[in-house]
């Protein structure tokens, strides 16, 4: 379901744009570190579990997110941590199987790490524009 956007009327048609880009971004993150926390036999059951591999996607403009104090503390240092977890699973051949997601140490790292990420995420922020976001 599409949310329509009520933006600040002092805003710019190009602050407009960066916003809702940003909102986009934002809800591929926090839908592909929904999927990786979910306990291993769900993610292998999930026909939509391939959303978890859009994290890249989102996590590349974090920027965007900091700028707009969507992301800041606790949550950018666990959102680190988790992309540094997900390139450990890249580079492991071995860990794209059935058995591996549900019984790897790495995968389970990979959602203990989402688990600690998803409460400091609100779910959108970008109606937060004053700041008073889940880690103001």
């Amino acid at each position: 379901m599409a949310i329509a956007l009520t933006v600040p009327w002092d805003m710019s048609p190009e602050q407009e744009k960066e916003l809702r880009a940003a909102e986009a971004f934002w809800a591929v993150l926090h839908g592909s570190v929904a999927k990786l926390a979910l306990d291993g036999r769900a993610q292998i059951a999930d026909p939509d579990v391939d959303e978890c591999f859009l994290f890249d996607i989102g996590y590349s403009v974090m920027w965007r997110f900091r700028e707009r104090g969507w992301v800041g503390g606790e949550l950018d240092v666990r959102l680190s941590r988790l992309d540094g977890l997900l390139d450990r699973l890249s580079d492991d051949r071995g860990a794209w199987n059935d058995e591996a997601i549900v019984s790897m140490p790495l995968w389970e790292e990979v959602r203990v790490e989402a688990r600690a990420c998803l409460p400091l995420m609100a779910d959108e922020p970008y109606f937060d524009f004053m700041g008073s976001g889940p880690e103001a």
